[in-house]
């Protein structure tokens, strides 16, 4: 009786910061992007100037960063940690060690069984928040973790 209480205890949880995260993954598709910070992205042999507010997620690659916006993804020289300094943290969160992602962006949030969250972008693309991350994503959406 005690297993099925604690796992019942659980699934609320995971439930309840689910509905946390949504309400708070709203408001942020609300924030006024500066349309104006571009980043500048090599794309083959070409360079495009990329608005960040068109960004999807940046996935780190080594000393790089691939960067997908669009539909299109392309590279710049630079460090996951270095870029996430440069961008606005009420717009971009860290939700893996290899990833950050535009919240603004995100279209659907599913909970998968280990306590991660499955997040479905705009553009279909499909990205994980770790359990590492999770707390720390409603935490610069504005919202405890605890959120009840």
């Amino acid at each position: 009786m005690g297993l099925a209480a604690a796992y019942w205890r659980s699934a609320r949880d995971a439930r309840d910061r689910i509905a946390v995260l949504t309400a708070a993954l709203s408001q942020a598709r609300t924030l006024k992007t500066d349309q104006s910070q571009r980043i500048l992205v090599s794309t083959g042999r070409t360079r495009a100037s990329v608005s960040v507010g068109d960004i999807e997620w940046f996935a780190s690659a080594g000393n790089y960063v691939v960067v997908n916006w669009d539909g299109k993804e392309g590279l710049i020289r630079d460090t996951l940690l270095a870029l996430e300094a440069r961008l606005d943290p009420r717009l971009f969160a860290r939700s893996h060690r290899s990833s950050l992602v535009n919240l603004a962006r995100v279209s659907h949030v599913r909970p998968l069984s280990d306590g991660a969250w499955w997040l479905t972008m705009a553009s279909g693309a499909e990205l994980v928040v770790s359990r590492t991350y999770r707390d720390a994503v409603l935490e610069k959406l504005g919202r405890s973790p605890q959120g009840r």
